[in-house]
């Protein structure tokens, strides 16, 4: 699974929505500040055309946030 992790090489600025701060993250400013991307990046085969259903789903092993399911319903025309 770690060959598939992606981390940006240099810093970025993002301006976070300041109405976000009291329920999202009390880091954000409204302003620029420095971010990364970091996270796993999945390609899959071309998808024949019609309707197609990707579940990715999480296993939280640090007791963080509680496993997570995310489910992508794709139409490729």
């Amino acid at each position: 699974m770690l060959r598939y992790r992606f981390t940006s090489d240099d810093l970025f600025h993002v301006r976070g929505d300041a109405s976000l701060e009291t329920v999202l993250d009390s880091c954000i400013t409204g302003g620029p500040q420095p971010a990364v991307a970091d996270g796993y990046v999945f390609m899959v085969k071309p998808l024949a055309r019609g309707r197609h259903t990707l579940v990715w789903h999480l296993k939280d092993t640090f007791g963080a946030t509680g496993d997570t399911t995310l489910t992508y319903q794709l139409t490729v025309q």
